[in-house]
């Protein structure tokens, strides 16, 4: 399953593809059970601002779940706990569809804490999957295809994003409200049955003999208050957490509130971020594993900046710069991509094989949930109690506070160091990224 040579191997063939059919099937269920279409229910069915915070924060607060679920990799191993894990998740969305199939003209009080019991369950066992795939992934692959392989996955999951926000606004434009989500929760409910259709085609990998309930509780404070790679990573990616988790959400109400985008247009605009985020794997797939983190990372942080830089200075009054909102955007789903693709790349370096999944999970618990907070406490600083909307002079405080600290850990990024050398970066066949060429 590890050929010698590298060019060998596609990640468009059996097995790798039947990871990619997962991450594309399972993309169509998490952007509406957890994305926009959901918002867009619970408003219907009454949410309040709070309530609505809420459902957004359960998939981050409920990682640290994943480090507890790393205790049962021993006895179930990675294929059966993914399945398992991915498997439960489906079944809570039968309860949205239920609503929506109803389609109630005045929702009934039960509605919405049915709806907000079932996305805590979805979460929950959501996080049991998650606690694994990624481990699981790193370990069949072959060490030269890491690096293309994860960037095509970004690509993938960003194209089936692309898909789903479009058919989104398609049918709740076209149909009828309950209409178009009964729709929707059906496809998702066939991406999930789908996602699990492909982990049943993927091999298994040997599971770690150690990963017990007391090596996770005797071990996790040490990893974590022990100066090296890890705790400095941790570090940078909790302090990211705490900003660029907002970014999203808070811009949308901005633009809703205090301009004249349509909502419409925001789709668009939204999309345009998935389309970065595509570009960019599509980019840095042919190449990934021929540079190191650092440039991506770098990369992430710099875009990042730029991005903070122009929403404090539209924020302060420059109106006219709403016409580059799509290159923002597209800015924001690019770098969004780096990060995660030099994180993917980084976090498998921070342990042995044997502590992958509690390392991972640990790291993904503690910047999670951070990154689940975050919103809910920057929501209620930048609150404007008196118009019931949000506070202009704060948010321009919002990004000017996140330019100053994207700009901070660029020097903290140029400081990591990789395991391995990585081979000279082929400058002459950069061209190859984009099409040219063999892969």
């Amino acid at each position: 399953m590890q050929p010698n040579s590298q060019k060998q191997v596609s990640v468009w063939r059996p097995p790798y593809v039947f990871s990619l059919g997962f991450v594309f099937s399972n993309a169509l269920t998490w952007m509406v059970a957890l994305g926009t279409p959901l918002l867009l229910l619970c408003q219907e069915l009454g949410a309040s601002p709070l309530q609505i915070g809420l459902v957004s924060a359960f998939p981050m607060l409920m990682l640290p779940l994943q480090v507890l679920a790393t205790a049962l990799l021993p006895y179930l191993g990675y294929k059966r706990q993914s399945m398992l894990g991915w498997s439960i998740r489906a079944v809570f969305l039968l309860v949205p569809l239920g609503i929506v199939i109803v389609a109630p003209a005045e929702p009934a009080p039960w509605m919405l804490p049915a709806l907000m019991i079932a996305m805590l369950g979805f979460a929950v066992f959501r996080a049991m999957g998650m606690s694994v795939t990624f481990p699981w992934t790193y370990a069949i692959l072959p060490e030269g295809l890491r690096g293309r392989y994860f960037a095509t996955e970004q690509f993938v999951m960003g194209v089936s994003g692309l898909f789903i926000m479009l058919l989104s606004a398609w049918v709740i434009k076209a149909l009828p409200i309950y209409s178009a989500f009964t729709a929707l929760y059906v496809l998702t409910l066939i991406g999930s049955i789908s996602a699990v259709s492909c982990l049943t085609k993927l091999p298994d990998a040997p599971a770690p003999k150690d990963m017990h309930a007391a090596h996770i509780l005797r071990n996790t404070w040490p990893l974590i208050r022990a100066r090296g790679p890890f705790r400095s990573y941790l570090f940078l990616m909790v302090a990211i957490a705490l900003f660029n988790t907002s970014i999203r959400p808070f811009t949308v109400y901005y633009l809703r509130g205090q301009t004249d985008v349509s909502d419409s247009h925001i789709f668009l605009l939204v999309s345009m971020q998935v389309f970065g985020g595509i570009v960019m794997a599509f980019i840095t797939r042919r190449f990934a594993d021929r540079i190191g983190v650092r440039p991506l990372l770098l990369s992430a942080q710099i875009v990042t900046a730029g991005v903070c830089l122009f929403w404090l200075i539209l924020v302060l009054g420059a109106a006219g710069m709403i016409s580059l909102l799509p290159l923002v955007y597209f800015a924001m789903g690019s770098a969004e991509s780096l990060l995660v693709l030099g994180n993917l790349k980084y976090t498998p370096q921070l342990s042995n094989d044997n502590d992958r999944a509690f390392v991972c999970s640990v790291l993904g618990a503690l910047a999670g949930i951070c990154g689940g907070v975050a919103p809910i406490l920057w929501g209620w600083f930048l609150k404007d109690a008196q118009a019931q909307s949000i506070n202009v002079a704060r948010f321009a405080g919002f990004f000017a506070c996140n330019l100053v600290l994207q700009l901070a850990l660029i020097p903290r990024f140029a400081r990591i160091r990789e395991k391995e050398p990585l081979p000279r970066i082929p400058f002459h066949r950069i061209g190859s990224a984009f099409g040219f060429g063999r892969e």
